[in-house]
Formats: structure tokens, C-alpha cells, sequence
């Protein structure tokens, strides 16, 4: 459920402008509206190159780069709203992967990115200012995620070869 007091129309053209967004009362996001800009303008910048990574990781999607953020200060009940926000804006806006901040937590929307490595990377704004935390963000997300599949075979054949060892010193001591 949106929380009261999100004004969906003036997020959405602001982030149409400028892919940032800051709400009525966010005061906290004033003070770093410029480095917000600047961090943003280089991130979707760079969006061809994240586009392009190639990642051996297969198992979750590869976003294209185009971010948006908006900062709000109302409050919420449960993450869940903040996730509501960000869809609502995401489908206003056509922003491929939309942030949604608060001074108490946040949550992003993406059609680029699972859910799971959204939430993942929402570690990145913990202590520091909003626009560091956003590039942290997009770092986290950009890195390739170990590949599971590959992690468990390498488990596999681990545990594989210590049965085969022991079935043949086992064998061995009862020959004897």
C-alpha cells in the first residue's frame, strides 16, 4: 500500500527529469541533492558498460544500467510500501530499476534485477550519505554473484572422493 502522503505525480515527473527524485518533506536529501545528481548522471552513464559485463553467472538477471532514486520521508508501516512506491514509479517513469530511500531503510523495484539481488545489495547505504550509498549500491549490483551450480558440484566431487577414500580404506582393513 502507498503510505499517505506520497505524492506519486510530482516523484514520477522528477524522476522523468532527472532519474531523481526527492519528496516534499525529505529534508535529509536536500543537503545532497547535487552529489545525488552527479552520482546518478554517472551511473546511468556507465548503464552500457553494466549492460555489457560479461558475468559467468547465470542465475540471475543482468540489469541495463538505467537507475532512478527517490528519496521520500513519510512514514510507512513495512518495507512492502517502499516496494510499492518504487513499482508505482517504475511504472509511471519506464525507469528500469527504481530505489526508493527513507532515512529509516528503502526498497528498489527492477525489471533488470532479481528481487533477491536487490535486496542483497541494500547493505551498500548502511553509514554512509545517500549518494556513496547509491554507488555502492550499483557496485554490489554489478558484481558477479558466485555461481550455485558451480559451487555445488565442486561440494559434490568433494564429498564424492572422501567416500570413495574411506570405502577403500575400510575395504583394505578388512582384507587384513
Amino acid at each position: 500500500m502507498i503510505p499517505a502522503g506520497v505524492d506519486l505525480s510530482d516523484l514520477s515527473a522528477q524522476l522523468s527529469q532527472g532519474n531523481v527524485a526527492i519528496g516534499e518533506h525529505a529534508e535529509f536529501a536536500r543537503a545532497q541533492q547535487s552529489q545525488l545528481r552527479q552520482a546518478i548522471a554517472e551511473i546511468n552513464s556507465n548503464s552500457a558498460e553494466l549492460a555489457n559485463q560479461d558475468t559467468e553467472n547465470t542465475d540471475t538477471l543482468t540489469g541495463d544500467g538505467k537507475f532512478g532514486i527517490a528519496l521520500i520521508d513519510t512514514p510507512y508501516d513495512k518495507a512492502a510500501d517502499l516496494r510499492d512506491v518504487a513499482q508505482e514509479l517504475q511504472l509511471r517513469t519506464g525507469v528500469e530499476t527504481v530505489i526508493v530511500r527513507t532515512p529509516q531503510g528503502g526498497a528498489a523495484v527492477s525489471d533488470s534485477y532479481s528481487r533477491a539481488d536487490l535486496e542483497a545489495a541494500e547493505s551498500a547505504f548502511a553509514g554512509v550519505s545517500t549518494d556513496v550509498g547509491l554507488r555502492n549500491y550499483i557496485e554490489a549490483l554489478s558484481s558477479p554473484n558466485p555461481s550455485w551450480l558451480v559451487f555445488a558440484v565442486v561440494i559434490a566431487a568433494v564429498i564424492g572422493t572422501a567416500l570413495i577414500l574411506t570405502w577403500n580404506a575400510v575395504a583394505k582393513s578388512l582384507h587384513n
